[in-house]
């Protein structure tokens, strides 16, 4: 199933260490939901299709993207999975989204 993102943060003894965190923060979208939307967009899938393929329900889905709830690690490794979103990808969209709400 791969890694949990908390198991590859503490593997990389840090992220903000990782070079290619901060390429990739500069490249990536503003957040983990906008990267899910666009995703989501780009190959026709519904919030049903993607809550039917992750496993959870529309209403879950519709709260995470409208900012009224977080996912559990178990559901966003398989949101990766359905979407082919590399988790790495997916957890630095979020990270750049905690931090551009702590300031």
């Amino acid at each position: 199933m791969g890694l949990y993102y908390t198991e590859f943060f503490r593997a990389q003894g840090g992220i903000y260490n990782n070079p290619c965190y901060l390429f990739h923060m500069e490249h990536s979208p503003d957040s983990d939901r906008d990267f899910v939307r666009e995703r989501m967009a780009k190959r026709g899938i519904t919030q049903v299709g993607l809550a039917d393929a992750v496993g959870c329900s529309q209403p879950l889905i519709s709260q995470w993207l409208s900012g009224q709830r977080e996912l559990g690690d178990e559901t966003i490794v398989r949101l990766c999975e359905t979407l082919d979103v590399d988790q790495v990808t997916l957890i630095q969209c979020r990270m750049r989204r905690k931090v551009a709400a702590a300031r």
